[in-house]
């Protein structure tokens, strides 16, 4: 049998996506879950070719959501769906909007001649803070992010694992709600793909929403909180 308890309640307050409440004599917290995205039946075709056929799903903010499928799939599709960069052929779509998305493509090229720091600060070009408080921040999010020795060290030197966490770190710095990340395992080895999972989901419950496109099924079951197979 299911017990009802009513809850008087003194004060109530809404932090960080989380309500948090109270009474007499304890403190109540409860996570809030928006939806920042939806998709109601969509299809989407080029030219003759469906690309993808009657797909409905949402996700939430301060998730980690991994999209899957084989090649071909759709998944690039549908990565454009959800920034709005395309429209579907048939259903509706709640578009993110793009300015509160850092995205991070699968295929980028090494800049040469910059260490990890000028890359962190360079996501945070468009922010209107201090010199000092940029560094302050930089060294903050790779620590985070798990780099935080390599600040001075050359990007081109850096393993493929160590790269990816410094593109993170750059998304990271540019203070966005939503990152969006394409195929980011493909340039790791096996051993160091867990941890990096492990770096996104601890992310995304700091008050970040993660959209990770992967083929990589048994890591990203085991540490995404919503997983959309295509």
């Amino acid at each position: 049998d299911s017990q009802i308890i009513i809850l008087t309640c003194r004060t109530t307050s809404w932090i960080n996506n989380y309500v948090y409440w109270s009474t007499n004599d304890d403190i109540y917290r409860s996570e809030i879950e928006i939806m920042i995205f939806e998709a109601k039946n969509i299809s989407f075709n080029i030219d003759d070719v469906q690309i993808l056929n009657n797909i409905s799903f949402n996700i939430h903010s301060n998730k980690l959501t991994s999209i899957m499928g084989p090649n071909g799939s759709g998944k690039s599709s549908l990565l454009k769906l959800i920034t709005g960069e395309i429209q579907p052929t048939n259903g509706v779509v709640k578009p993110i909007p793009y300015n509160q998305i850092a995205y991070l493509p699968q295929a980028m090229i090494d800049p040469p001649f910059v260490t990890v720091l000028e890359i962190i600060n360079m996501g945070m070009r468009l922010r209107k803070l201090p010199k000092d408080k940029k560094t302050e921040i930089a060294y903050e999010i790779s620590k985070e992010c798990g780099i935080n020795t390599l600040l001075n060290r050359k990007f081109d030197s850096l393993s493929g694992g160590e790269k990816q966490r410094v593109w993170l770190s750059f998304c990271l710095a540019q203070n966005k709600e939503i990152i969006l990340l394409d195929e980011p395992l493909s340039s790791i080895d096996y051993n160091s793909r867990e941890e990096f999972y492990k770096t996104l989901h601890k992310i995304s419950k700091t008050s970040k929403t993660l959209i990770v496109v992967t083929h990589d099924n048994q890591i990203s079951v085991k540490h995404s909180d919503q997983i959309i197979y295509i």
